[in-house]
């Protein structure tokens, strides 16, 4: 539903409520102290003061997250040992206000934490995004099929339907992603016609195209492509005669095929571009003119040519997944009834009860029709209590209608 505003404002409330992660519930500050012994023999104070230092962060620690446990030892039926340890999964992101203090032969630490539960299932590349944690969330992204500007390239080797084929590999390189869920949608175009991509959009880059595909896949990014050149360098080298195929066996003819695309990733609520980069390879060719090869068999990865390109789809893969890694976590607002409100995301992308999220809306103004929406803060949290695999619910403490979120 649209609402017309006296200041000229459209406000879509339906498309445009969105959920953004705010800052992780798990990182907050958290006071610390630690004592450290000094001995006659210390010479080194400032390896005391680290002591009684790293004393106050394991004490910080142990407040904001631990787990006990106990492992027993049983010997024909009788417990032989019993050890239990205490243990912290957080991790410190910033320290401040440390004072330091001694008092006769001890050595006292008060300082102050920021400290976030470290997810053991987490790369170390995952750790910060400008200096705030990576939300854990898994955001949805469609894979639409990519252009190909010249498919009769194919020819030699039979390298046919690769406007399905290289997204299909992206998605299969994707699966097992820690914050990233692919979904093919490969019969969907986003270009029509390569000459005017990615140049068709509407005003600042925002393609109509990508956000109908995200809107109808129900996911938050969308990635397309244009197969640039996929021929070999010297087509005459494919040319049959008895000639050529003497020299082909020897090496003595340019057997390189390149590989060059286009891919480009936008957000599904906007259109807005979030990466727009040119790949490109090539490898040698050491197929007959006439073996009928396919792209992505396993014929095709056995050549050197196939090993390029696969290499070159595994970066590709890491690109998206680095360009995406630091972007906030979006869901579309399903239902408001009162104070609670259902999202189209649930337990595939990693939320649970308990998790807190913030309630946003997007503007636009009515004598700038072309300009991308403005994210506003409605200063209102969500609160997720229910969760679902495809869904969540929970509550976020104020009626929709009072703050103007509704139905997306």
């Amino acid at each position: 539903m649209f609402r017309c505003l006296s200041r000229g404002l459209l406000q879509l409330a339906v498309a445009c409520c969105l959920l953004l992660l705010a800052l992780p519930a798990t990182a907050q500050w958290v006071e610390g102290h630690g004592n450290a012994v000094v001995h006659d023999h210390d010479r080194d104070i400032n390896k005391v003061e680290q002591q009684a230092r790293n004393a106050a962060l394991r004490n910080a620690a142990m407040q904001f997250e631990s787990r006990v446990e106990s492992h027993q030892t049983v010997t024909n039926g009788v417990i032989t040992d019993t050890r239990m340890t205490v243990l912290s999964r957080a991790r410190v992101q910033e320290v401040r206000n440390e004072v330091v203090s001694r008092h006769g032969d001890r050595i006292r630490v008060t300082l102050e934490a920021r400290l976030a539960t470290d997810n053991d299932t987490e790369d170390e590349a995952m750790v910060a995004c400008g200096g705030e944690p990576i939300n854990r969330f898994g955001k949805g992204v469609a894979f639409a099929g990519f252009h190909v500007v010249n498919p009769g390239q194919g020819g030699i080797g039979r390298l046919e339907g690769l406007d399905r084929a290289v997204p299909e590999a992206l998605v299969a390189n994707m699966q097992g992603a820690k914050l990233v869920r692919p979904f093919a949608a490969t019969h969907l175009a986003v270009y029509e016609d390569a000459r005017n991509a990615p140049t068709r959009m509407v005003e600042r880059n925002r393609l109509e195209q990508a956000v109908s595909t995200a809107s109808e896949m129900g996911v938050q990014f969308v990635v397309s492509g244009v197969v640039r050149d996929f021929g070999v360098e010297a087509p005459d080298t494919w040319r049959s005669s008895v000639l050529n195929n003497l020299r082909r066996g020897v090496g003595g003819l340019n057997r390189e095929r390149r590989f060059v695309v286009d891919m480009m990733i936008h957000d599904g609520f906007s259109g807005a571009p979030i990466l727009q980069q040119r790949f490109s390879t090539s490898g040698t060719w050491d197929k007959g003119p006439g073996d009928n090869v396919g792209f992505a068999t396993a014929a095709f990865d056995q050549t050197p040519y196939g090993r390029q390109v696969n290499r070159l789809l595994a970066i590709m893969t890491q690109e998206i997944e680095r360009n995406l890694a630091c972007q906030p976590f979006m869901a579309r607002i399903e239902r408001v009834e009162n104070d609670r409100v259902r999202i189209a995301a649930g337990a595939n992308n990693g939320l649970r009860p308990g998790d807190t999220l913030a309630l946003y809306r997007t503007e636009r103004f009515l004598e700038l029709p072309g300009q991308l929406p403005e994210l506003q803060n409605s200063r209102a949290n969500l609160t997720v209590r229910q969760v679902h695999p495809d869904f969540a619910s929970g509550e976020m403490g104020v009626e929709g209608g009072r703050i103007n979120i509704q139905r997306g």
